[in-house]
This record gives structure tokens, sequence and C-alpha cells, in this order.
């Protein structure tokens, strides 16, 4: 429900909706921006999840003696049955395991529907490993890189992110010791100085990025960058700029909102989840005229209901007496 109590002197009530307020073309395109992110976000994070995934089965099934192999042969010494001890250990413990797995996702299933669905679970995933293996026999060497190169991205538009819907950390002890009719000051203060740090952050990232895109030119591409990885240094670095001059954007936009008093210093749950597109995302002025014009009869009603419960009489009835 949104907030049907004034903000400050002049503000009308279509300003009350943190949406309205983001409703003009920059706002719109902010909001594109901030689509688009987590779009990007979602994606960066699955691969970065596969690839991992995929590089730690690798090597689990490429290496001849693991950790199995050790234990087998610290316990029962060299041999030339270590290799198929440790081997049987270890697929059978996994197969245990996989069986577990569905017993404890699937209570209501029967004993051999448990076992069935495990062991086929169990055994597929091994066939996995081995035709992994078979298919990429130099392994997956890029897998780390890779998945570092797409934190850093995430990292810097996580926090962009963070900025679009006011998220970002902030220090409540002295929130509470500001007189309430300086939080708006107080709150446009913090994120100018934030703003400042911001500044400085994406001008440093963004010299790191032309360094680096130089040394990539001047090498005719074939220096500056990862060596397991045909990616260059310039195409990851450059996420530190970007993401800090979103986020600087978002906070000079917002410091400027809560000064004007069309946005709250301190982020209400409908605002962040109209900020997030949960509601509100496309509600025009007349729908938002609508929604304070109920509140506002709901809140009659109830001060009217209030004062008949203290006096005996109606207001109308007052009135007309």
């Amino acid at each position: 429900m949104f907030v049907a109590e004034p903000l400050g002197d002049g503000i009308s009530k279509k300003h009350l909706s943190t949406e309205f307020v983001r409703s003009g073309f920059i706002a719109k395109l902010d909001k594109s921006i901030y689509q688009g992110e987590r779009l990007f976000v979602t994606a960066a994070t699955i691969i970065m999840i596969f690839a991992v995934f995929f590089g730690i089965v690798w090597n689990f099934f490429s290496t001849p003696k693991g950790k199995m192999y050790s234990l087998v042969k610290a316990l029962a010494g060299e041999g030339a049955n270590v290799a198929f001890i440790s081997g049987s250990i270890t697929i059978i413990l996994w197969l245990a395991a996989c069986i577990f797995a569905v017993k404890t996702a699937k209570s209501e299933w029967s004993s051999s529907k448990h076992l069935i669905f495990g062991l086929g679970i169990g055994a597929g995933f091994l066939a996995f490993g081995k035709l992994l293996v078979v298919l990429l026999p130099s392994g997956l060497i890029f897998a780390q890189r890779l998945a570092l190169c797409l934190m850093l991205w995430v990292v810097m538009l996580g926090s962009s992110m963070a900025a679009y819907t006011r998220r970002h950390i902030v220090l409540q002890a002295i929130r509470k010791i500001i007189p309430d009719h300086m939080q708006r000051q107080h709150a446009a203060v913090g994120l100018v100085v934030a703003s400042v740090f911001t500044l400085f952050l994406a001008m440093v990232g963004w010299d790191y990025a032309v360094m680096n895109f130089e040394q990539w030119v001047n090498a005719d591409m074939k220096a500056g960058k990862f060596e397991s990885i045909p990616i260059p240094y310039w195409a990851i670095t450059i996420a530190i700029p970007i993401g800090f001059g979103l986020t600087l954007a978002r906070f000079v936009g917002h410091a400027i909102f809560i000064l004007k008093g069309v946005m709250e210093p301190v982020p209400t749950e409908d605002e962040l989840k109209a900020a997030r597109g949960e509601i509100g995302a496309d509600a025009d002025f007349d729908e938002f005229s609508r929604l304070v014009e109920a509140e506002e009869t709901e809140k009659n009603e109830l001060e009217s209901l209030a004062w008949k419960a203290a006096t005996g009489v109606t207001k109308a009835d007052d009135k007309e007496s």
C-alpha cells in the first residue's frame, strides 16, 4: 500500500509513488539498464557455475590416484590391487550417497524406486565424468580463469544493481541519532560522500582499463590477454569503471530525489518492490491516483469509527448539530 501522507511542502501526491518518479525518460533508461544488468548477471552466474562444475568433475575423473587411493595405500600398503580397491570403494560410496539423496528428496517413494533411481543417477554421473575426460583430454584449463573474469563483472554490476534498488549498507547507528527533520539532508550528504569515493574508484578503474587496452592494441592484439583463454585484459577490467560509473550516477540521482522530497531517505518496502519490478512497474498516474484515493477513503472511514467510538456520534451528525 502506498503512503498517503505528504513528504514535504509543495509535493504532490503523484510523487509519493517511487515508480511514478521513475517514469521519465532517464528513469526508464535506468530501469532498462537495470534489467540488462540483471540478465547479464544471471547468465554470467550460470556460466560460472557450469565452468567450475565441469572443471571439478574433469579433475576428479582424470586423476588416477586420488584421496581414496592414498588412504587405501596407507592402510594396506603398496600393491597391485590398491587402485582396484580404492576405485571400488569410491564407486560404492558414491552410489550409496545417490540412493540416500533420492530417498531424502522423495520419501514417499518405495525402497525399490529409491534404489533404481539412485543407482541410475549415480551411474549416469559416472558415465558423464568418464565421457568428459574422453572428449576433453587436455582438460578445462580455462574454466577457473573464465569464472574469475565473470566474477569481476558480476561484482561490479551487482554494486550498480544494489544502488538501483537502494540496498547498499548504511550506518543505522548514526541515522538513529539524527533528528527527523534532518533525515533528508543526512541521507543526501551520505550519498554525496559515497559518490566522491565511487568517482575516485571509477577514474582509477578507467585508467587501468585504458592501459590494458593500449597494451593490447600496441601488441597487435597478441599480448595483453590471458594465456588460458583468449580474452584481453581490458575486456574484464572495463567492468570496474562501468560498474562504479553506474553506481555513481544512481547515488547522485537518489541524492537529488531525496533533497527534492520525491524519494524517502529510507527506502520503504513498497519502493524496494517497485524498484525490483515486483509491483507498480507499469502503473500509470491514473492507477496511482485510484490507489491513493482508496487509501484516503479507508483512512477517513477509520477516523470516523474512532470518532464514533470516542463520542458516540458520527462526524456527519456532529457537523449537522
